[in-house]
């Protein structure tokens, strides 16, 4: 079995002539679309992983305690424990009961790939499973692709790839998202579709996430996402003393 996963938000590949640079009309849109974002989120679905020419279907129920921490739990048949992954700014902790395996260290890009074969960075992982930006920041609009229904946002990550996000005005959420390398290689490509209203705003219930390095996919299909008042405890967890533990 892999190692677990994770998951992701939206935007096209358009070409990046013909930008217009409107930096408080971006902040407005980013900035209202976190402010309706309820602070806290439990997930419940099932994930398809399709990775290495292997597949794997798993129950899952996710926790999102706004931008502090976030828990996976992932389910195999019957019930069974498969994994459990716990992030905070700072720590993450990835537990595959299978394997019998833990990894843990900063929530770093770098350290998530080791941990579950691909990942993200914590900011990046609670941006693309709250389907809000990672920053509000340093966004252009390119016009090519925006029209009166959707704007096509993006950013350069410093020197390492450029972001995509599409926007839908009208039903207020991401519906997609990409990262491009700086030669206009295709790194990542996730779909957001069944928008439902969770409190204010629409949330997505279908995920798909593409990764064309490995050919490899993550779908996400949630029957429910519902807005938690207050979480009754920590989503941090113990580790049993019998399990190889790997600091990265």
């Amino acid at each position: 079995m892999k190692k677990i996963l994770f998951i992701l938000i939206a935007s096209l590949l358009y070409s990046c002539s013909s930008v217009t640079e409107k930096k408080s009309e971006l902040n407005t849109e980013f900035k209202k679309l976190r402010s309706i974002t309820p602070e806290n989120l439990e997930f419940s679905g099932k994930v398809d992983i399709d990775m290495n020419g292997q597949s794997l279907s798993l129950n899952t129920d996710i926790y999102s305690a706004a931008s502090d921490s976030v828990l996976m739990i992932l389910k195999a048949f019957m019930g069974i424990p498969a994994a459990k992954v716990y992030a905070d700014p700072i720590s993450f902790m990835a537990y595959n009961a299978l394997e019998n395996k833990a990894f843990y260290g900063e929530p770093t890009k770098e350290n998530m790939v080791k941990a579950m074969r691909f990942g993200f960075s914590y900011n990046d992982m609670i941006a693309l499973l709250r389907n809000e930006p990672n920053f509000e920041m340093d966004y252009k609009i390119n016009k090519e692709g925006s029209n009166e229904n959707e704007i096509l946002y993006f950013r350069y990550f410093k020197d390492e790839f450029i972001e995509y996000i599409k926007y839908n005005i009208k039903d207020n959420y991401i519906t997609q998202y990409q990262q491009k390398s700086s030669d206009n290689t295709l790194l990542l490509n996730v779909f957001f579709e069944d928008p439902r209203m969770v409190g204010k705003r629409n949330m997505p219930h279908k995920v798909t996430a593409l990764i064309p390095e490995t050919e490899g996919s993550v779908k996400f299909r949630f029957d429910e996402i519902k807005s938690i008042d207050k979480f009754d405890k920590g989503f941090n967890f113990s580790i049993p003393s019998n399990v190889t533990k790997i600091k990265l």
